[in-house]
Order: C-alpha cells, then sequence, then structure tokens
C-alpha cells in the first residue's frame, strides 16, 4: 500500500508547524494542546527540522535545559527522515524501526511536508481503526 492510500491521510491531517526559534514551552504547550507527539519546525518557509516528545525529553529535560528560554531550533532533530506519497507502507515501517522514529513527516512530489505518519497511525491500521486525532 502506498502513503498516499492510506486511509484518513489526507483527510482531517493538518499538519502541526512551529517556527525553529519558538521556545520549547511554546512548541510543547502547542503539541499538548493538540495532543500530539511531534512538529515540523521551519525556518524561512522551508523545514529545519522536526520537534518530538523525545527532543524534549532527553535534549531539554534530561539535559537540564530551561524550556522556557531554549529555542527549538537548538534542540529539534535537523536530520530528518521523510517519506513521500508514492512511498509504500513497508518502507515507512521500515524507515521508523532502522532509526528509532514514532514520527515521519509525508512530503509530497516537491518536497514540502504535508502530513505526519505515527505509529499511532500504523497501530490504527493494523487493528483497522480509522485514523483520527485522537488523544493517546
Amino acid at each position: 500500500m502506498r502513503i498516499a492510500d492510506v486511509p484518513g491521510m489526507h483527510e482531517h491531517r493538518a499538519l502541526a508547524v512551529v517556527n525553529d526559534q519558538l521556545t520549547v514551552t511554546e512548541a510543547a504547550t502547542m503539541m499538548a494542546s493538540q495532543s500530539i507527539g511531534a512538529v515540523v519546525a521551519l525556518r524561512d518557509g522551508a523545514m529545519s527540522g522536526i520537534f518530538t516528545e523525545r527532543d524534549l525529553l532527553v535534549k531539554v529535560a534530561a539535559a537540564g535545559l530551561d524550556p522556557s528560554t531554549t529555542a527549538v531550533a537548538d534542540v529539534m532533530t535537523v536530520d530528518v527522515a521523510t517519506i513521500t506519497v508514492d512511498d509504500t507502507l513497508e518502507t515507512a515501517v521500515s524507515k521508523m524501526r532502522d532509526g528509532g522514529f514514532r514520527h515521519l513527516p509525508v512530503v509530497d512530489g516537491s518536497g514540502e511536508p504535508f502530513a505526519m505518519l505515527s505509529l499511532r497511525d500504523l497501530i490504527a491500521l493494523v487493528t483497522e481503526a480509522p485514523l483520527t486525532d485522537a488523544t493517546p
């Protein structure tokens, strides 16, 4: 199955993005309000990285950084693995497994991110539940 054919991939899938100069507190507050575990970080309108709950835990909390003064750009993951709408679900699962990722940005033909594929989405597919933005 192609990523483009995953049920629900296009419906109700607004991609959560933040400016990479926001503080970690601002990004985490947004993520918590939307019940999501990752956001795409942008600089000058282009993807500069991804900020995840794991970045918050490992690079901020465990490192003793102040989230109210630390910029997302300072702790985000910059070498972002992505998948395209034409990639297969198997490719996505392999990338997630091999990289230890729980989130993969989905990019369109021009390389622009438009959705996020998460482990929650994969579990929904396996259990045949609809993809939603339900709380974890």
